[in-house]
């Protein structure tokens, strides 16, 4: 799990900042299976009909933030 993960490394490589942190936690969970699959996501994603195109623009962000994420 992320805790076990985050004790861990706080035993043998403290984390000094939320940057560090990021940085190692995207490093660590981020695997190309798990991109792929948000890839897919990514690709079957429409805006559902009544959806607002703002509601729809936050999911497509959200889901491609996901994919890329800002680590600084």
């Amino acid at each position: 799990t992320a805790l076990t993960w985050y004790i861990q490394t706080q035993l043998e490589q403290p984390v000094n900042s939320w940057t560090q942190f990021k940085q190692l936690f995207i490093h660590r969970f981020r695997t190309p299976e798990k991109i792929e699959s948000l890839r897919g996501r990514l690709r079957s994603l429409w805006q559902n009909d009544n959806e607002p195109t703002a509601d729809y623009f936050e999911r497509l962000k959200s889901l491609m933030s996901e994919i890329e994420p800002q680590t600084s």
